[in-house]
C-alpha cells in the first residue's frame, strides 16, 4: 500500500445536499471549443501550494496551509485564470484546456483542479454505475525519478459519505509510466504493476507512453476498470490497463460525486503541462434538494439562529453560502436580504422572535437583556455587535407596530414609556 494521503477537497456546503427523488440517467460531453464550456459548466477550480518537507513526494501533507494557499473561483475569465505560478486557460482554436503547474517552488506540492459545477446535473451516483472518458495530451517525457511529477489525475471528488475515487497517470521515463488507482489516498487492487514507492529504482513500469491518451474509467457498486488508447489513434486499439476488479468500497446510494480532472506538480522540477481535449461522463445522477435558502444551521427552519450565524460570518469570502445576494462579499446587504427578503424571513429589523411582526413581545425581549453583552438577535441585538443597547432600541422603534403577519394592535404609547424607562436605566 502506498503511504500517500489524499487531500479531501471541500466542496461548497450547498454541494452536499440531500436526496429527495429517485435517480435519473444523465450525461455530458465537453469538447472545450467555446468559452461557455468552462464558464457555464465548471463552477469552481482550485490551486494549492502545499509545503512538503518529505523526500518522498508521495508523502505530501494533506493539511492545507494559510487561506491563500487554496483558491476557489466560480467563473472562468479568458486569459486571467492564474494563481501564483500556476494557471489554466481555454484554447478554442485547438479545442482544449491548457493547464500549467509551474516549477520554481521546489519542495512544494502544487495542483490545479477543474471540477464540474456543483449542481444537480453533475452529482453522479457511483453505486449505480458511471463511465468517465477523458482525452488528454501534453505530458512530457521527463524521468519520474529525476523530476517526480504526476501530471494528470481524474475521477470523482469526495463527499460526506463517498471516498474520492481517482486515477493518476504520469510519465516515468521514456515509454514507461506511473499508473495508480486510489480511493481517499489508498491504492486499490487490480493494477498490473502495484506501486510501493515511485522513487524505487525497482519500480515495475507500465510500458506505455502517455503522451496523448484517451482513457475510459468504469465504476459501479462492486468493481472498476480502466482501458486506454495511449495515442488517440484508433488503429492502435485499446489496452486494458486495469481489468474489471472488485474495489472493496462502499458508495452511499443516492449520494452523488462530482467528476474532476487535475494537473499536478508533485515535487520540485520544471513545469508540468497538460491539455485536456475532451471530458465526458455517462451515468446516473441524483436529484437533490437545494435546501431552504438562508437556513445556515440546516435545521429546516428560518429563524433568529440563522441571523446569528450570518452576523458571525460577515466578511467571509466566496465561495460562501452566506453570500445570499452572490456579490462576492458577505456583508450587511446579505443580512438585509435574510431579514427583509420576501423569499427569506420576510420581516423587519427589531423582530426578535422572527414572527414577522415588531411588537411588545420583541420589546420585552430587548428590555430583559438591555445593557448586557454576549447577546444574540433573539435577545434584542439587532445590529450583531453582541451588545443590547440604545442602538438596538432605536432599530426596534423604527419598525415598531410593523407586521407582515396577522395584525395585532399594539400601543405606541407603551413603546414610548418603555423606551423612557430604558434610557433612565442607561
Amino acid at each position: 500500500m502506498s503511504s500517500t494521503r489524499n487531500r479531501r477537497f471541500a466542496l461548497p456546503t450547498a454541494a452536499l445536499i440531500a436526496v429527495i427523488a429517485s435517480p435519473a440517467l444523465a450525461d455530458f460531453n465537453d469538447d472545450f471549443t467555446t468559452t461557455g464550456i468552462l464558464a457555464d459548466n465548471y463552477g469552481f477550480f482550485g490551486l494549492a501550494t502545499l509545503p512538503d518537507s518529505e523526500t518522498d513526494p508521495t508523502s505530501f501533507s494533506d493539511e492545507f496551509g494559510a487561506a491563500d494557499d487554496y483558491v476557489f473561483g466560480d467563473a472562468y475569465t479568458s486569459g486571467s485564470n492564474t494563481y501564483g505560478n500556476s494557471s489554466f486557460d481555454l484554447d478554442e482554436s485547438l479545442g482544449q484546456v491548457d493547464m500549467t503547474v509551474s516549477g520554481g517552488q521546489g519542495g512544494h506540492f502544487q495542483f490545479v483542479r477543474l471540477s464540474r459545477s456543483a449542481d444537480e446535473s453533475n452529482f453522479f451516483d457511483l453505486s449505480q454505475g458511471v463511465q468517465l472518458k477523458i482525452m488528454f495530451g501534453g505530458l512530457d517525457g521527463q524521468s519520474w525519478i529525476s523530476t517526480p511529477r504526476n501530471p494528470i489525475v481524474f475521477g470523482f471528488a469526495s463527499t460526506d459519505n463517498n471516498p474520492e475515487f481517482q486515477i493518476q497517470i504520469g510519465n516515468f521515463a521514456g515509454n514507461d509510466s506511473l499508473l495508480r488507482a486510489q480511493a481517499d489516498g489508498v491504492d486499490l487492487p487490480g493494477l498490473t504493476y502495484p506501486v510501493s514507492s515511485i522513487l524505487e529504482a525497482s519500480y515495475p513500469p507500465v510500458n506505455v507512453a502517455f503522451f496523448g491518451t484517451e482513457a475510459i474509467l468504469n465504476i459501479d457498486a462492486d468493481s472498476y476498470s480502466l482501458i486506454i488508447n495511449p495515442t488517440h489513434d484508433a488503429n492502435q486499439g485499446w489496452t486494458e490497463m486495469i481489468p474489471d476488479t472488485p474495489h472493496g468500497l462502499t458508495f452511499a446510494p443516492g449520494e452523488g460525486s462530482i467528476p474532476f480532472f487535475e494537473a499536478r506538480r508533485v515535487y520540485g522540477g520544471a513545469n508540468t503541462t497538460l491539455s485536456v481535449t475532451n471530458f465526458s461522463v455517462t451515468g446516473t445522477t441524483v436529484v437533490v434538494d437545494p435546501g431552504l435558502p438562508g437556513d445556515f444551521n440546516e435545521d429546516g427552519v428560518l429563524d433568529s439562529l440563522d441571523i446569528d450565524l450570518l452576523f458571525a460570518n460577515l466578511g467571509a469570502t466566496t465561495p460562501s453560502d452566506y453570500d445570499l445576494n452572490e456579490d462576492g462579499t458577505v456583508d450587511n446587504a446579505d443580512v438585509d436580504l435574510l431579514v427583509e427578503g420576501a423569499d427569506y424571513l420576510n420581516s423587519f429589523y427589531g423582530d426578535a422572535n422572527t414572527d414577522q411582526a415588531v411588537d411588545l413581545l420583541d420589546l420585552s425581549a430587548l428590555a430583559s437583556n438591555f445593557e448586557e453583552v454576549g447577546k444574540l438577535w433573539a435577545d434584542g441585538d439587532f445590529n450583531g455587535d453582541g451588545y443590547v443597547n440604545l442602538l438596538d432600541l432605536s432599530i426596534l422603534a423604527t419598525n415598531f407596530d410593523q407586521s407582515k403577519a396577522v395584525p395585532e394592535p399594539a400601543s405606541v404609547a407603551v413603546l414610548g414609556l418603555m423606551a423612557a424607562a430604558l434610557r433612565r436605566r442607561g
